[in-house]
């Protein structure tokens, strides 16, 4: 394939997910994987003594715009090649080198971002793994006011058996009831009687929020003026005035003049400052950074370059005045500060809880502040919704650990029910998972009429609820993959053909290369979804790792309870209660209840930082102590040769909340198992234990055709299912 790539930033709404470039980031990683089936591509016939191929690496650190040129270039009698072309100087390259993708992953990670961008500092709560509501047109309503509109969210979930951890609050709430337009860190009291009493009600739900907020002041914003005179806005070097751009400033294709906030001005970052602690004030518990691409209309425009101690740039050398020209600087340097920014305020505010921030845009800087992203203002088709997957997967390679898309489609018509149904069904299994949606219409322009959530097609609304619960129950498994990627640098999320089936040529084939099934953990649970209209059935590729050292040992269908051998292709029913989901056999999942639950009876976890206490089940609420925890094993047949003995696995808890510096307590839980003829022995050890979680012993579950027993168990159902309880040493 050859292509041609914009690492730059825009504000891509309504993109094309197959066509669209550029899109809303700058994350210029390039990993180039030798095709085991047409690795060379030269005349000459294979010699035997060549050395074995590399996977390689390439990053560039700077934020200017760039061009990734991947074959398309062509010069006699040069050749062809790949062409990077930066438009701003300085060029930062960085060369790895390594026998597998995750082996470059691992050492960019290790050796260039380091432990301040890829490392867990910035691990995401557990909160925000659950179900994450949305809706931009509640947000918008005059009539009846958003707030009553919102506020009927929590109770709604609880009816329809939808559990729900947090809520993404739209920007209608800043809007200028006399003019309507937005204005951010403004307060509209007319749809917002009483915010903090909405923050108080979401909280004791167990529901936290997530306030979004925009970089930017049109001209009549109440700070423009105080922003202008203290230089805080960027510079037009030719009118010696301030930079004006148009900005989105109201409803749908609503637009005004403004100003983009210069974030390298001392000034500019107080602003911010001042904003998010006002919203912390009120009851917001995170920031969702939006509309952070800094489209500035002209590069040769200027901004203070006063940059907080410590803040490193590629483009750092000096200009008259201290001033820098915004092209050199890169545009995402603002995002990043704007992330750095929005992070420690809600530390300095919130003390000993993690900070939560949501960004729509994003240089590699800023995943040192900010936790978690998402594709953009996506457009409701099956197209898109297969293109989603794909953009999640290279999310994944650059270091994007917690990332999703706006499940059933920002703009343009309701899903069909179909539609809807299938982007939940797959959208449960990615490491971000929220639902929402602006679908104006001609009757309501502000988007209230039409809106996405779980409920709005009944017929499907069981297979809705069993997706989500099932999320829940991941929970778990989930958290220690984030874990996982913090501590090794794995992402979540993988496609069929990484790491140890980087070799297996059946991956490089069109189906699975065009195709958007995907390993949750690699070469754990193989997620296939169902991205075409009225499929029923799906043909599926299970990897084989036969030429790598790690075992093949073959894969279960988690619903069927079927093993197959790896290395082939199988036919699988997809009805409308499920998608196609394989187990990997020697695969452990930590699973917790399909609730919203909190770690601790007490602190962080069960107070929020407004000092509410969540209602837990007991006193009437909808949340649960997270006081149960069970595993999911997958030990190959008895018949089925396997060409290991033994299986383990180790994963990393901790009460989801605090702070994660190296005083977090935290919980290591190692589980082993091997067969001993007709059962299975389970051994299960507190390889650390600092942090003291609300259970102490483990429900042992099998394949669902699995009628052995766990050695030395007591047997016990739980919700329908045969398992074992075994204690922990």
């Amino acid at each position: 394939m050859r292509r041609k790539f914009e690492i730059s930033a825009t504000n891509a709404a309504l993109y094309d997910a197959y066509n669209s470039d550029p899109l809303y980031k700058h994350l210029p990683f390039l990993l180039l994987v030798p095709d085991p089936v047409h690795r060379d591509t030269s005349s000459r016939a294979p010699n035997p003594q060549d050395p074995p191929p590399f996977v390689k690496g390439i990053f560039t650190s700077g934020s200017a715009d760039a061009t990734w040129n991947l074959g398309c270039h062509h010069n006699d009698p040069t050749g062809g090649g790949k062409v990077f072309t930066v438009h701003s100087a300085p060029l930062d390259l960085f060369l790895s080198w390594g026998s597998s993708g995750q082996e470059v992953k691992r050492a960019w990670k290790d050796n260039i971002l380091r432990e301040d961008i890829a490392g867990p500092k910035r691990l995401v709560g557990r909160t925000w793994y659950g179900y994450l509501g949305s809706t931009m047109g509640q947000a918008e309503s005059d009539n009846p006011p958003a707030q009553e509109l919102l506020s009927k969210f929590p109770e709604k979930c609880k009816e329809m058996g939808i559990p729900v951890s947090a809520m993404f609050l739209s920007s209608g709430y800043t809007v200028d009831p006399k003019t309507g337009f937005l204005m951010t860190f403004n307060w509209n009291y007319t749809r917002y009687p009483d915010f903090e009493g909405l923050m108080r009600l979401f909280h004791s739900y167990g529901i936290k929020i997530s306030a979004n907020a925009k970089p930017y002041v049109s001209n009549f914003h109440q700070s423009f003026e105080d922003l202008r005179v203290k230089k805080a806005l960027f510079h037009d070097p030719i009118t010696g005035q301030h930079s004006q751009t148009q900005v989105w400033s109201g409803l749908w294709a609503e637009n005004s003049y403004g100003c983009w906030v210069d974030m390298t001005s001392q000034e500019g970052r107080e602003y911010w400052r001042n904003g998010v602690k006002d919203l912390v004030r009120r009851g917001v518990d995170s920031l969702w950074n939006d509309d952070n691409e800094y489209t500035i209309p002209d590069d040769s425009h200027t901004c203070r370059f006063d940059l907080p101690h410590g803040f490193t740039n590629p483009g750092s050398s000096s200009l008259k005045g201290g001033q820098q020209l915004a092209g050199r600087v890169g545009h995402l340097t603002h995002c990043e500060l704007m992330g750095q920014v929005s992070a420690q305020t809600l530390e300095e505010t919130q003390p000993g809880r993690r900070s939560f921030v949501l960004t729509r845009s994003a240089n590699v800087g800023t995943l040192g502040w900010a936790n978690s992203s998402w594709s953009g203002d996506n457009f409701t088709s099956w197209k898109n919704f297969r293109g989603e997957v794909a953009m999640g997967l290279n999310a994944g390679l650059a270091f994007l650990h917690s990332y999703g898309d706006d499940v059933g489609g920002f703009a343009g018509p309701l899903p069909t029910q179909e539609l809807f149904l299938r982007w939940v069904q797959s959208a449960v299994w990615r490491s971000r998972f929220c639902i929402h949606s602006f679908k104006p219409t001609p009757d309501a322009r502000n988007g209230t009429s039409e809106v996405n959530e779980p409920w709005m097609y009944p017929e499907v609304l069981p297979y809705i609820r069993a997706a989500i619960l099932r999320r829940y129950e991941l929970i778990p498994y989930m958290y220690a993959l984030s874990w996982e990627g913090a501590l090794e640098g794995k992402a979540p999320m993988t496609w069929l053909g990484w790491d140890m089936f980087e070799k297996d040529p059946a991956c490089y084939d069109e189906q699975v290369l065009e195709g958007q099934d995907f390993w949750v953990g690699t070469g754990r649970i193989l997620v296939a979804g169902v991205y075409h209209p009225g499929v029923k059935e799906r043909s599926v590729y299970l990897p084989s790792s036969a030429s790598s050292t790690v075992p093949d040992e073959g894969y279960f269908d988690y619903h069927a309870g079927n093993f197959y051998a790896a290395g082939q292709y199988i036919t699988v029913p997809t009805p409308d209660d499920h998608i196609a989901t394989f187990v990997r056999a020697g695969t452990i999942i930590p699973i917790g209840k399909p609730a919203a639950t909190v770690t601790t009876k007490d602190g962080l976890s069960s107070t929020t930082a407004d000092g509410t206490k969540i209602k837990l089940v007991g006193d009437g609420g909808v949340v649960e102590l997270d006081d149960w925890r069970g595993i999911e094993i997958y030990p190959p047949p008895s018949t089925s040769q396997a060409k290991a003995s033994k299986w383990s696995w180790e994963w990393t808890e901790d009460d989801g909340e605090s702070l994660v510096d190296a005083n977090l307590p935290i919980t290591k839980v190692k589980v082993e198992y091997e067969l001993l003829g007709d059962e299975v022995k389970v051994t299960a050890n507190w390889a650390k234990k600092d942090f003291v979680p609300l259970w102490d012993e483990l429900w042992v579950g099998l394949p669902k055709t699995d009628l052995r027993k766990v050695s030395g168990a007591i047997e016990k159902e739980v919700r329908g299912r045969k398992g074992f309880i075994i204690s922990i040493q």
